[in-house]
């Protein structure tokens, strides 16, 4: 992934700054998946139904800043924010990802640093 100056890579874990900032991108992303998946059993349902790409759908429907991509491993729907480390002032990202796997069957959400390199 690229933001047009650095090439964006997932970093190992999930090791960030702590700030204002980072706790609301993370916990309104979370509320965003949460809210998408409806009623309380509904995520359940959809992945033992096979529904997941409908899922996907229903958070980029319902949430702003959520973009789609595909790949071999499955459905995305994904969230970031930029940031600069504190440490050592690079240009990194948070990145919510939630993945369909329909092949598998399986849901997973991912959250990561993306580092530039």
């Amino acid at each position: 992934m690229s933001d047009g100056k650095h090439d964006f890579k997932p970093a190992k874990g999930f090791f960030g700054d702590l700030t204002e900032d980072s706790l609301n991108f993370l916990q309104g992303a979370l509320e965003d998946i949460w809210n998408a998946a409806g009623d309380k059993g509904e995520l359940n349902d959809l992945i033992d139904e096979e529904r997941g790409e409908e899922f996907i759908k229903n958070l980029l429907g319902s949430a702003q800043g959520w973009r789609e991509e595909r790949d071999a491993f499955g459905i995305k729907a994904y969230k970031d924010l930029a940031w600069t480390a504190q440490a050592n002032g690079t240009p990194q990202k948070y990145r919510v990802t939630v993945v369909w796997q329909p092949k598998r069957g399986t849901m997973h959400i991912d959250v990561r640093v993306w580092a530039a390199y």
